[in-house]
């Protein structure tokens, strides 16, 4: 901790201090807080020196600083500060109090508000406002979101946090298809309604900085992931919504209670019962026999190269003639996916209506599991294991296959039947391919689902920020210097090394306490309902690419670090340190890979489809870059230009990749 001054005592000895009398010093200071109080522009200052997302939480400190005797412990101060009261000049006058706060600020508060044991405090304007809660619980296909977004279209304003992409884009097109003027923004991408007081978004990019009437945070159960549940603590707890909309699971009950207690807001919440619209039926497995697929069936795959597989394998099996096989993952391209899901539903009720003899069937990651709004008649497992990655007592992460879990087979299962489209059958199926899975998925199917635990966590930037330099202080320390100024850490930058070191040992720390408290006296000690996020794969990678590069700024490395990071591969974490490099120096930073991509397409004797993934994903990269570091990242038309070939050619691209 920044140790600018020491605390002996609650009284100041001022009969020692040969300045200007006591009272007058501190009228002087209070005039000062009040200018800097009326100033938009000083309140801007005084967030951005203690790394506050918020002018309310400066404030409040600047109203515990005014008063605290320890503010005049600091002899070089007092007389500088004396000096600018007797000369009137009110601007040094500003930047003293400015450069104290800062100390003090480090002394007395950086290290409490570090720890995460109360994340609420965290949005202030979140606090101030009138919250009342609904949560609309039941399983999937009983019409929960479908009732939060009619509430959202009819409110003057409104946020709306899909778990997905594809799902975003899906509200945004609806709500503006009802004429009421809809933003989205989905990370690397933004699009303005003109005029819009309704935004259609991902959870992770949910503005918590603007009062709203209405909010719907959908899947508000995937607070529990263990990687992403810290975007749905953050809607949560941060959105200043008058009205807030929870869609999800009745397991997260118990634990979005125990939030809202900590928030004072549990007496506002109001829990709303769904039950499902359209019945759905286990029916026996296929046996491995793909003959057996029919209209309207969605074969369910855990990875990218198992959807081509089975996408090949159909139309080697059943002839393009007579089967039309669409098909959806995680990392498919926003417009692309939605030419495929409209493709497939479009086909799905054409076949039923008779005005098609080409039957359409679906092959899908379980990114079909949330929200999507398809024509599925059948759920087909192809198996039921998934490859996962588990966070490591060293912190890092490691991946195997492990058994579906409960809760996801019951997900995916319920979007068949989808109630409101045209249907063959009166109820939703459920099935697998194979025998040897089918006593699994039973069994989960028949499991009565245990309630969610604990919400996810993750520093936010401003964390992150004070606590490296609070290791930066420390550091200074050790190397012999006992005292520490505001300018000496404005004038230091952490190394790659450093940051990376400090900042994983932060994630390390705080998950061993997180631990040890919820293991006090066996588990009956401390209730925790928090949990820090796996960040092995996200923040700590990218800090760890950047380390070599120490002419990044503090603040710009760790923004850099909340990139998200769909391709791990090495060449995308090389062309992410020459993005960095460049952005360090000053310069514009080009896209780097258009020219690259224009030659594949012209020189190419078949588009292949992963190839063109990666190129979509590093576009993607620069777009997320650019709308956060606009003076150099300014290239973002060029990245929008390279994926126009793509998404131009619905027939020999979006329809014909494999």
């Amino acid at each position: 901790m920044w140790r600018l001054f020491r605390r002996s005592g609650a009284h100041v000895s001022w009969d020692a201090v040969r300045y200007l009398n006591q009272s007058a010093l501190k009228d002087a200071l209070q005039v000062a807080c009040g200018v800097l109080y009326r100033s938009s522009t000083a309140r801007e200052a005084l967030c951005e020196g203690v790394h506050q997302p918020s002018p309310e939480t400066t404030l409040l400190l600047l109203d515990q600083f005014k008063t605290e005797e320890g503010v005049w412990r600091r002899k070089d101060w007092v007389e500088r500060f004396e000096a600018a009261h007797r000369s009137q000049n009110e601007v040094e006058k500003m930047q003293l109090v400015t450069e104290r706060f800062r100390q003090w600020f480090y002394a007395r508060e950086a290290q409490r508000m570090v720890h995460m044991d109360r994340p609420h405090d965290w949005y202030p304007l979140a606090r101030y406002t009138r919250r009342r809660f609904y949560f609309h619980c039941g399983p999937t296909n009983s019409g929960k979101t479908h009732t939060a977004i009619e509430t959202l279209i009819a409110a003057r304003s409104g946020v709306y946090c899909a778990p997905l992409k594809a799902l975003a884009g899906q509200v945004w097109q609806t709500i503006n298809a009802r004429g009421t003027p809809c933003d989205l923004m989905i990370g690397d991408e933004r699009r303005f309604a003109g005029g819009a007081e309704h935004v259609s978004c991902t959870v992770e990019m949910t503005p918590v900085d603007a009062q709203v009437d209405v909010a719907v945070i959908d899947e508000v159960q995937m607070i529990g992931d263990t990687e992403r549940g810290w975007a749905w603590t953050r809607a949560l707890l941060g959105l200043p919504a008058r009205e807030i909309h929870l869609c999800g699971e009745a397991r997260a009950i118990p634990l979005i209670k125990k939030l809202l207690y900590s928030t004072f807001e549990l007496k506002h919440l109001e829990i709303v019962p769904h039950d499902r619209l359209v019945p759905l039926t286990i029916t026996p497995c296929l046996n491995g026999d793909l003959k057996q697929v029919e209209n309207g069936d969605c074969l369910v795959c855990f990875s990218y190269k198992n959807v081509l597989h089975f996408k090949r394998t159909l139309n080697n099996l059943l002839g393009a003639h007579r089967v039309k096989v669409s098909y959806i993952y995680g990392g498919m391209p926003f417009e692309v996916r939605q030419f495929q899901m409209t493709q497939f539903n479009t086909g799905v009720q054409d076949y039923i209506g008779g005005k098609s003899s080409t039957q359409h069937v679906l092959v899908a990651t379980d990114a079909v599991a949330y929200g999507l709004n398809m024509n599925v008649e059948r759920i087909i497992f192809t198996t039921t294991k998934k490859f996962t990655f588990a966070q490591q007592p060293d912190g890092s992460s490691a991946g195997g296959y492990q058994p579906l879990a409960a809760p996801l087979v019951q997900q995916i299962s319920g979007r068949a039947g989808r109630h409101g489209l045209t249907r063959r059958y009166d109820c939703g199926r459920c099935t697998t391919l194979r025998a040897e899975d089918y006593a699994h998925f039973a069994s989960c199917m028949k499991e009565e689902l245990q309630p969610i635990p604990a919400a996810g966590l993750l520093p936010t930037l401003n964390i992150l920020l004070i606590q490296v330099e609070l290791c930066l202080i420390d550091w200074q320390k050790q190397n012999g210097q006992k005292r520490v100024t505001i300018s000496d850490v404005e004038n230091l930058n952490a190394s790659g090394k450093q940051c990376y070191e400090w900042v994983s040992q932060f994630f390390a720390s705080e998950s061993t306490r997180n631990k040890q408290n919820a293991e006090q006296e066996g588990g009956k000690g401390k209730d925790q309902p928090y949990f820090l996020c796996d960040a092995s794969r996200s923040v700590l990678k990218i800090l760890s690419a950047l380390q070599d590069n120490d002419a990044l700024t503090l603040k710009d490395r760790i923004l850099f670090s909340f990139l998200p990071l769909n391709d791990n591969s090495n060449d995308a974490l090389q062309l992410l340190q020459a993005y960095a490099a460049d952005h360090a120096s000053g310069v514009p930073v080009s896209l780097r890979i258009d020219k690259e991509f224009a030659n594949y397409l012209q020189t190419a004797r078949g588009i292949d489809i992963r190839v063109v993934e990666r190129y979509f994903k590093r576009a993607e990269m620069y777009n997320w870059l650019s709308w956060r570091f606009k003076s150099t990242f300014i290239f973002r038309d060029d990245a929008e230009q390279l994926k126009k070939p793509v998404l131009r050619n619905g027939s020999d691209f979006r329809n014909n990749f494999v």
